[in-house]
């Protein structure tokens, strides 16, 4: 009891003091049990839950240095609720264009947040790569989703459901990473000119060039709300600015039970 009293007490004395509460749940990738929680699970062929090495704790390793053919069907695989363990993977021949990075890439994703209408947000992580792949360029991206309703075929006969699909997305290069951990920064408003985007998830995406990236320290704070009409469309950033734009190929997800 005294230690739980002793935890809030500090937790209340820092949001006092103006310290930000970071919306990625378990965005330092500590807590879980076999996997990340709050977070995919990770599939032993192109995802790890590591500790690393560097800072010490738990991180996240992404490796797209795969041959596509064996990260697919890993991936059907992990759709089974105990998949089997990751077979080894096979070496890439250069030029290695058949790898998963030289494709479709390998994504990893965080679980909902919330999105409130009008405000402003920034996202924070840290990255690396292992010595003697210095200058991979990984990316994170942001996506906002909104629900839509759409008719689906099930058992003999059409209904409606509720789904959750993309119609925002801002990314992040993660440029010129070095074997030592840097930190990226990415600002965005999801409900910006999208008024009807009520949740946003965290996607990695590590893909060419081919090789082995880490991540971690996934940090959401909320700057303040825009004075700005939420329906109007957002400003042209610029050739070097974080790249945003509208609904893409993603798959709808359905929207998990209350």
């Amino acid at each position: 009891m005294l230690i739980s009293t002793i935890a809030f007490l500090a937790a209340s004395m820092s949001l006092a003091h103006g310290e930000e509460k970071n919306l990625v749940p378990n965005g330092g990738l500590e807590e879980g049990k076999g996997d990340p929680a709050h977070w995919d699970r990770v599939d032993g062929l192109c995802t790890f839950w590591v500790e690393d090495p560097i800072r010490g704790g738990k991180c996240l390793k992404c490796d797209s240095d795969v041959l596509a053919s064996e990260y697919r069907a890993r991936q059907e695989e992990m759709k089974q609720p105990n998949p089997p363990p990751a077979k080894k993977k096979t070496p890439v021949k250069p030029p290695g264009y058949d790898a998963v990075g030289g494709i479709e890439g390998v994504t990893y994703w965080s679980e909902w947040i919330d999105v409130k209408p009008r405000m402003k947000y920034r996202l924070t992580l840290d990255y690396r790569t292992d010595k003697g792949q210095e200058g991979l360029t990984p990316k994170v991206f942001v996506k906002g989703y909104q629900e839509v309703r759409e008719k689906v075929f099930e058992d003999g006969k059409t209904v409606e459901k509720p789904f959750r699909r993309v119609f925002w997305k801002m990314y992040k290069d993660c440029k010129d990473s070095l074997a030592n951990w840097q930190t990226a920064t990415l600002e965005f408003n999801p409900s910006r000119g999208k008024p009807d985007v009520k949740w946003m998830r965290v996607m990695v995406f590590a893909y060419w060039p081919r090789g082995t990236c880490y991540f971690d320290n996934f940090k959401i704070v909320e700057l303040g709300e825009e004075a700005v009409d939420p329906k109007a469309a957002p400003p042209d950033p610029g050739d070097d600015a974080p790249k945003e734009g509208p609904a893409d190929e993603d798959g709808p997800e359905v929207i998990p039970p209350k």
